[in-house]
């Protein structure tokens, strides 16, 4: 896949894994430096289908990649020699191309262009996300020039390299939602629930909540307009389980206009991925969010809310139907309490943070 591109001096190869966490602040920060450099995209075959905005509008390289994490002996081979043949096919890019700089958004699509950088002794940023480094970042960063980071705080961040807080760029969209103000909640009137499973779904969240909406007591359920995110192939299945609910719901296994139905949410249910949280964070949204298991930086980002009086956190052991209503009940029927989990929301946002990661590059650019 190529597209025209505006020819300018300085390239910049930007690079990242396929799912939103990981395009969206790359696609933010495109959108504030295109006019300053010539920028390039390199992803695999699952991200090079996925990229839409400023991404889709400059040239896009696809090279091969694979992930070994918590597969059979058989996959890992089969994606270690990916990773090879990537490496190589990134090498001659980078040979070609010429970057004055590779920035890195994480998943392990990044890897191949990341480490064609390092041996190339090209500058390499890399740009975590979450509260704890990634797997793939993590295996790259301390050959890196500088890492900037989403969360003040973040694990696993080697100590010979210099690192910007930045905080992580979403949507102009979801930015421009920040002095938007809180949509009024009466005790009669709807009330608004946006329900997010991240990019690949949540099946729990298809499982549990539906059967939970339908225990409420019919007066709450009338009130209530429901947008839920689930797996395209559980959609027909959550829409049955909600048959006996007097919610008006719309199920989808992808909304085009999320910014949208956040401005109008009252409240959100949902995984705590980073760029899920900071879209919370910006937007001013009171959550309910429930960590992916056995994903290390979940939990910590969810914490960022919830230590912060603006989420709820359940644990996936205990996203039960008997807790989960009691926390619906609590937070509908508190709009003080929902308005105070907004204000404190607003107070963590870095809304600049596209501009300060555009910064960071640009002093790499120029060796500070």
């Amino acid at each position: 896949m190529t597209n025209n591109i505006t020819n300018k001096n300085d390239l910049i190869i930007l690079t990242a894994g396929g799912s939103g966490g990981h395009l969206y602040p790359a696609d933010s920060l495109a959108a504030i430096i295109k006019n300053d450099y010539n920028l390039e995209l390199v992803t695999d075959k699952r991200g090079i289908k996925n990229y839409k905005g400023e991404l889709s509008q400059i040239t896009n390289h696809s090279v091969y990649a694979g992930s070994i994490k918590g597969r059979s002996p058989l996959f890992i081979l089969k994606s270690l020699f990916k990773l090879f043949i990537g490496t190589l096919q990134s090498i001659t890019l980078l040979l070609n191309k010429k970057p004055k700089l590779v920035i890195a958004f994480g998943g392990y699509a990044c890897i191949p262009c990341s480490i064609a950088a390092i041996i190339l002794r090209i500058p390499l940023i890399i740009h975590e996300q979450n509260t704890v480094m990634g797997r793939a970042n993590r295996s790259i960063a301390k050959y890196a020039t500088l890492i900037t980071k989403s969360f003040k705080n973040v694990k696993f961040l080697p100590k010979n390299v210099s690192t910007v807080y930045t905080g992580l760029p979403v949507r102009k969209e979801i930015i421009q939602l920040h002095n938007k103000p809180y949509p009024k909640l009466t005790k009669t009137g709807k009330i608004q629930i946006l329900i997010m499973g991240g990019s690949q779904g949540a099946k729990i969240l298809s499982d549990i909540i539906p059967e939970t909406i339908c225990s409420l007591d019919k007066t709450l359920q009338k009130r209530l307009e429901i947008h839920q995110q689930s797996r395209a192939e559980d959609v027909e299945r959550v829409k049955a389980a909600y048959k006996e609910s007097d919610a008006k719901v719309t199920i989808n296994s992808f909304f085009t206009n999320i910014p949208e139905l956040l401005e109008e949410a009252h409240f959100v249910i949902s995984r705590s991925g980073a760029s899920s949280v900071w879209e919370l964070v910006v937007s001013g949204k009171p959550s309910i969010l429930v960590p992916l298991p056995y994903a290390e930086d979940q939990p910590d980002n969810a914490k960022f809310l919830a230590n912060n009086n603006a989420a709820i956190i359940l644990e996936q052991p205990n996203f039960t139907v008997a807790n989960l209503k009691k926390h619906i009940k609590t937070l509908t029927s508190d709009s003080k309490m929902l308005q105070t989990m907004s204000n404190n929301a607003k107070d963590l946002a870095i809304l600049d943070a596209p501009e300060k990661l555009a910064k960071a590059v640009k002093e790499v650019i120029k060796g500070k």
